[in-house]
């Protein structure tokens, strides 16, 4: 077992984590939804399946690349509309860590595709 089938499967692990708390915070999640979104509260449970399904089709390794390409872009899309629009406003002070940590797991998530793509050409 190689250190990407090993990282994969590390990241894989944490999602449902992830998940969970998704469903038991969904109010609190909803609340850092921006308003000018609409069904804050369908979306935080949506990305709490999100993660349940990426993490499914990682650790079988089916449709690896297909789900860690939409999880790294939806990581990469909350750097851009929920993170980065709040750093500016500083309303949190641990935001600037949160930007970064969604940072990183879009760019886990795209290594995981790109491994993928490697060994499924």
């Amino acid at each position: 077992m190689g250190l990407a089938t090993i990282g994969r499967l590390i990241y894989a692990v944490a999602l449902p984590v992830f998940a969970i708390q998704h469903f038991m915070y969904a109010r609190f999640i909803a609340g850092l939804v921006p308003a000018w979104i609409p069904s804050r509260l369908f979306w935080a449970y949506f990305v709490g399946v999100a993660f349940l399904a990426a993490s499914g089709a990682m650790l079988a390794d089916k449709l690896t690349y297909a789900a860690a390409v939409s999880l790294g872009t939806m990581f990469l899309i909350w750097v851009v509309i929920l993170h980065t629009p709040r750093v500016f406003s500083m309303r949190h002070g641990d935001e600037l860590t949160s930007l970064f940590v969604a940072m990183a797991m879009s760019g886990g998530a795209w290594m995981i595709a790109g491994d993928a793509r490697k060994r499924y050409s």
